[in-house]
């Protein structure tokens, strides 16, 4: 059975292109986390993304379905304008790992 690669021009690829449950990574105040996407309104035009917390608790970001997404190594990311990469400014959830 071959499995079939998810693959889409750059320009083209918008937050309605991915299925509940894909992850990616959001720009919070402070620094770089994981999100996924839990929920497509549709009537609403809204996605519903779960960030995941540090402190272990999560919470919730709508953002529109024509959001766009940037593909950079096989991670999906939502721009910011912020001036660091999520490479520098990730967010630490255990550093026992």
């Amino acid at each position: 059975m071959q499995t079939r690669v998810f693959q889409l021009p750059e320009t083209l690829l918008k937050l309605s292109d991915l299925p509940i449950g894909a992850r990616l990574l959001v720009r919070s105040r402070t620094d770089w986390r994981a999100a996924a996407i839990s929920r497509i309104i549709e009537e609403s035009a809204v996605v519903v993304l779960t960030v995941c917390s540090p402190s272990g608790h999560s919470y919730r970001l709508r953002r529109e379905l024509t959001t766009e997404v940037i593909v950079e190594g096989g991670f999906a990311i939502l721009p910011a304008d912020s001036d660091d990469s999520w490479r520098e400014n990730f967010s630490v959830y255990d550093r026992r790992w």
